[in-house]
This record gives C-alpha cells, sequence and structure tokens, in this order.
C-alpha cells in the first residue's frame, strides 16, 4: 500500500522540520497517513510505570477522538494492552499483528465502541526513544476496508525510523538547552546590578532585567543597533576597546585596569561603574552558533539603584522586625538618620533604636558593615517580572 519512495524524501523533510516546530509533527503525520493510504497516524508516550499510551501528535482523527481515547478508550487498547517492556526496543518496526490478532482485536470493547468508529483495526508501530519512564512510539492505523500492512510498508516505516529517532533526540536537546538556558537567564534576572552578554563581534546576546531597565533610562549606557554605547563618543571608544579586549581580538592591548571604569551621566548623577571580562564560553565548534555564542560581559552597577527591594526578605534573613527591615532599606538607599525619621514620621531616636537592634541581629558594629552586608548578600537579590 504503500506509496513508491520518491516521497520519502519530502516525509524526512518533514520529520527535520518538526525538530524546531512542534506543531510541525502533525504535518509530517499527516504526508506519512497519506503515503500509507492509512485512516490515520499518531506519535505516542507508552508509560511503563503505569503502562498505557498517550498520544502527542496525530492525524486523520479529529480531537474529539483523541479526547475520548484518552479518557477511556486507551485503557482497553488492545495494543497497548498486549505491549510489553521487551517489545520496546528503540528502533524496531513491527506490525501490530505480532501483539494480537485481527479477530481478537474485533471482539475487544475497543474496537466495537471505539475502534470500528475512527477507523482503527490495524496498526503498525515504530520504537523511537526513551525518556525516563516513558518510551516514544509512532504508529500507523487502518480500518476495516484497507488491507493489513505489506512488505512496502513496512519497509517504509523501517527507513523513517531512524530519522525519527533523530529528530527525538534533537528536539529533546533543543528543550534541555532551552530549559537551561531559561534557569540561567532566570538567575541574572535576580542580580541587582545590569549584566549584558556579549558575542565575539561585541553584539548584545542577553541583557537581563536590571540591564533593560538601565538602558531604558538612556543616561550614561545605550543601544545603537545591537552595540553597547557610552554617553559620549570617549566613553563608546572606551567601552568597545575593553569589549574587544575581552573577546580577544588580535591587536587590542588594553590592561586589567581598562576592564573596569566608569561611564558619565547626562543627569550628572553618580556614574555607572563598569567590569568587561571574558565569559570563558567554549568556541563553537562550528561557525552556525557564533552569533548567539556569548563570549564577553559586561557588569553595570548604577549607585542611583543600589536598594534592597524586599524588606520582608531582611526580617527571613536576619529576624528583623518590620521596623528594623525598613530603616535598614532607608539606610541601604542612603538616607541618613534624620531623612529616615522624616520618611517614617518617628524621632531621630526611635531610628537610631532600630538601627542598633540590627546591627545587633546581623552582628556587625556599624551602620557602613550592615550596608554593606545586605546589599553584597541574598538580601539584595532582585524579584523577577516577567511579561
Amino acid at each position: 500500500m504503500a506509496k513508491p519512495t520518491d516521497t520519502l524524501s519530502e516525509l524526512i523533510g518533514s520529520i527535520y522540520a518538526a525538530v524546531e516546530s512542534p506543531a510541525e509533527w502533525g504535518t509530517f503525520l499527516e504526508r506519512l497517513r497519506l503515503a500509507m493510504g492509512a485512516t490515520g497516524a499518531l506519535i505516542l508516550h507508552y508509560d511503563t510505570s503505569a503502562p498505557a499510551l498517550a498520544v502527542q501528535a496525530f492525524a486523520g482523527f479529529d480531537a474529539d477522538a483523541i479526547s475520548q481515547y484518552h479518557g477511556h478508550y486507551r485503557q482497553t487498547d488492545p495494543w497497548s494492552c498486549a505491549l510489553k517492556r521487551a517489545d520496546c526496543v528503540p528502533g524496531r518496526v513491527f506490525d501490530g499483528l505480532e501483539l494480537i490478532a485481527d479477530d481478537e482485536v474485533r471482539r475487544g470493547e475497543y474496537y466495537n465502541d471505539f475502534g470500528r468508529r475512527v477507523g482503527s483495526l490495524r496498526a503498525a508501530f515504530g520504537v523511537l526513544e526513551p525518556m525516563g519512564t516513558r518510551i516514544g512510539f509512532f504508529s500507523v492505523n487502518r480500518g476495516d476496508r484497507q488491507p493489513g500492512f505489506g512488505a512496502e510498508d513496512m519497509r517504509l516505516l523501517k527507513e523513517l525510523t531512524p530519522h525519527l529517532r533523530q529528530a527525538f533526540r534533537l528536539q529533546r536537546r533543543l528543550a534541555l538547552a532551552d530549559e537551561s538556558r531559561a534557569m540561567s537567564c532566570g538567575a541574572l534576572d535576580a542580580l541587582p546590578i545590569a549584566v549584558v552578554l556579549l558575542n565575539g563581534s561585541a553584539e548584545i546576546v542577553y541583557l537581563n532585567q536590571a540591564a533593560r531597565e538601565l538602558i531604558a533610562r538612556r543616561d550614561g549606557l545605550v543601544v545603537e543597533g545591537r552595540q553597547l554605547r557610552g554617553a559620549t563618543s570617549v566613553d563608546s571608544h572606551r567601552l568597545s576597546a575593553a569589549v574587544r579586549a575581552a573577546a580577544g581580538a588580535p591587536g587590542i592591548s588594553v590592561s586589567d585596569r581598562d576592564l573596569a571604569f566608569a561611564l558619565r551621566r547626562p543627569s550628572c548623577n553618580a556614574p555607572l561603574r563598569v567590569v568587561v571580562i571574558p565569559t570563558g564560553a567554549l568556541p563553537s565548534r562550528t561557525n552556525v552558533a557564533e552569533e548567539a555564542t556569548a563570549s564577553v560581559a559586561v557588569f553595570v552597577s548604577d549607585p542611583e539603584r543600589d536598594t534592597i527591594e524586599s524588606p520582608e526578605r531582611l526580617t527571613r534573613l536576619f529576624g528583623f522586625t518590620p521596623a528594623e527591615s525598613r530603616v535598614t532599606c532607608l539606610l541601604a538607599d542612603g538616607k541618613t538618620v534624620r531623612d529616615i525619621a522624616a520618611i517614617l514620621s518617628v524621632s531621630s531616636s526611635t531610628v537610631r533604636w532600630h538601627v542598633k537592634q540590627a546591627l545587633h541581629k546581623a552582628g556587625v558594629r556599624n551602620q557602613a558593615q550592615l550596608v554593606s552586608l545586605v546589599l553584597r548578600g541574598p538580601a539584595a537579590l532582585r524579584g523577577v517580572h516577567r511579561v
């Protein structure tokens, strides 16, 4: 029943298109269904800890049928019930007749209540990749009015199975890479200072939350195209030279002290403090990923924004009372005792009492040490706001 193998290249192309865009699995399955004259085609997961098949993608069946299958009929699915762990050998392709005969399928609840209606009497399977307690499968289904699977059908499935397995492996790697990147970005977003990651061409790869906010203020640091710039041509040149030196550009010689410098601000606020360092990223094996590989990190501290976002965090970390936490946050924000008294509408002696208690609980001797402790420790981490 399978059509000539001039469709093979199209099917393989559909498989790899689905690696980057999982929605394309439906396109591949529809092409496979048509090539084999089948009623439906599916990608499934078999959970060996609670034996049952679950549909990941499908073609030929409607969404209501898949919902009914998940809701009840997968529990009576004759192939799932007959499947054993020994059958789940990655790369194996087999006819469902190896698990259960057609006549036995016809006698069961699955076929009489569901399979006859949706055109699922016969099935051929390919075993893909294990993922913990789950194993990936694909299947092609035919109904009563269609013949069983012949040698040409099984040959096509065997041609496709290695590509499907490779696609599943690639998709899993991409998913793990995306998850790792999301976790790394989340950690960087929690930092109180701006972090800008650049590639070897000095183009921006990533801005953390503090960097996005800093650049949006356009006060000492801006972005032009995908390049970082200072407020003046002198500052822009200094920043660019430091980035190229950290990236290891040939012919650029910059001393370590020049990789840490200040950037002036049009607002005349305290200058931004900048440190530029190489990330130590391994060179890409190909040129394809160079654009997205961060080789330089630029750290920028804004003295005007050195503050504690969450007084409650100080309470949990140091056992401060809410009043002691508020006073400490205001000290970290550069406020004097007199300023704090006015802000909180209390006397200066009350503020000094809260400071004294906070010093004792934090185990430091003076206000400078207290401010240093909270700004350099986990209390300074920011809440991450996702759009």
